[in-house]
């Protein structure tokens, strides 16, 4: 399966070089790290210096694809279809190369933080295959994104994420206690999915890892990260069955479980932030 699904992405990548301000073109997902199954797609990460027409991207795709959507914007600039000779779906995302400067600038410079998911597109960036890398930019902004994780950002992560968990005024614990007394389970859901987010986000700065995205973060982090929370598996397998339940009647004991295991960690580590 993952040879035929190579043999598709270089197919397609040899298609895409075609079209015009194409920079480089590179693998990305699951399917680079061998998490991919039957449900995934094919991620291709196009970069460019503006995005293609329209008129040329429809009349690459649409004949060889057995169902398209040309021009999505919903997750950032994108085509997506199902290839009709193999039947696998294609991800196409367009990355301005300005862009992508800017985000490992903002990371691996500025060490500028955000509220989860913050090394998400270093992660991206220097973990891609390359497909298409004429003129070398791939191959020197892998270089730039293959250096270690800066201490100060690490710092920064665990600084602006900490705290919105449980410690301050209005942090995600104080926002799902008040959801749950005016029984909004939507707003339940939401904040418990922003807790899980920034959780994240500290679990792979404490292991200098940038973040591989959203998708079996359990998995990833119990394969991965050295230095975990104390069943950190099971604290949040307590959480996501709590939020199942309509009273969500273990909801705030269940989250505080995982919060203080989180704290210990934080405490042996010596990286707990400043109140």
């Amino acid at each position: 399966m993952l040879s035929s699904r190579m043999e598709v992405a270089h197919r397609v990548a040899r298609d895409l070089q075609t079209l015009p301000h194409v920079v480089a073109l590179a693998l990305g997902g699951s399917s680079m790290h061998a998490r991919d199954d039957a449900l995934s797609d094919l991620d291709i990460e196009v970069f460019v210096t503006t995005d293609p027409p329209l008129g040329d991207r429809e009349s690459l795709i649409l004949p060889q694809a057995q169902y398209a959507e040309i021009g999505n914007h919903f997750f950032g600039s994108g085509d997506e279809w199902i290839d009709r000779a193999s039947g696998v779906e294609i991800d196409a995302a367009f990355w301005p190369v300005d862009w992508i400067a800017d985000q490992l600038d903002r990371v691996l410079t500025h060490h500028q933080a955000s509220l989860g998911y913050t090394t998400c597109f270093w992660y991206t960036v220097r973990s891609a295959l390359p497909l298409y890398d004429p003129a070398g930019w791939l191959a020197q902004t892998q270089s730039r994104a293959r250096v270690p994780y800066p201490e100060p950002l690490r710092q920064a992560i665990i600084a602006l994420n900490h705290p919105v968990l449980h410690t301050k005024m209005h942090s995600y614990r104080d926002q799902i206690r008040i959801a749950i007394a005016r029984a909004d389970l939507v707003s339940v859901q939401h904040r418990v999915t922003a807790l899980l987010a920034s959780y994240f986000d500290i679990i792979f700065a404490i292991n200098r890892l940038p973040h591989p995205g959203e998708k079996r973060l359990v998995d990833i982090a119990t394969r991965t990260c050295g230095l975990l929370p104390t069943d950190m598996a099971g604290d949040i397998a307590a959480v996501l069955a709590a939020t199942a339940d309509p009273h969500a009647r273990n909801l705030l004991g269940s989250v505080q479980d995982l919060c203080d295991h989180l704290d210990t960690l934080l405490q042996q580590e010596q990286c707990y932030p400043a109140s």
